[in-house]
Parts: C-alpha cells; structure tokens; sequence
C-alpha cells in the first residue's frame, strides 16, 4: 500500500502565479511523511485549490491533462505572460487603442 502524503496547499495568488507555484513546490518537498514528486499527484493538489475563476483559465489542461507531465504543463500555462495579464486586468503591459 503506498504512503499518503499530507499537504496544506497555499492560497492562490492570481497577481503573481510564479510566486504561488515556488510555494507550492516547495510544499511538495515539505510534505509528510515523505516530499511529492509525482507529477500527477502534484497536478491533482494544484487544480483542486485553484479559484473556479482561475480554473477556467486553464479547462482544457483541467478537462484533458498531459499524459506525460500534467503538473508542468499546467505551471508553463497557469506562469505564462498571457495569463498574468489575465490576472491582472488592471495593469495592462502596452496602452489600449482609442474607442471610437
């Protein structure tokens, strides 16, 4: 039978994914009794605290996981530059054209 590890994931930080995801890892390496290095496993804690709002940002990674590597394919999307404008409404990197 194999050990479960505990895990007290933080909240997310929808200004700075990066951050977050630093947190998380680290987290995983924490873990009792022993650190979490399955991608999967890591994947599955990740979108089960993600705000449904941010959720949403990333259904398709949610709805049909990487084989492979879900955990790092939805880090390269969740910390990717498109995405943290998403987050960040207010703080737009390029000004907007003008309405009219």
């Amino acid at each position: 039978m194999e050990e479960v590890s505990a895990v007290k994931i933080p909240i997310f930080i929808p200004s700075d994914p990066s951050v977050w995801f630093t947190m998380v890892e680290s987290t995983f390496n924490l873990a009792i009794p022993k650190p979490i290095t399955e991608s999967r496993t890591k994947y599955n804690h990740c979108i089960t605290n993600l705000p449904p709002d941010i959720a949403m940002t990333v259904r398709d990674i949610i709805i049909s996981p990487d084989k492979t590597d879900p955990y790092a394919k939805l880090n390269q999307r969740e910390c990717s530059p498109l995405n943290f404008i998403v987050y960040s409404p207010k703080k737009v990197p390029f000004p907007l054209p003008p309405r009219g």
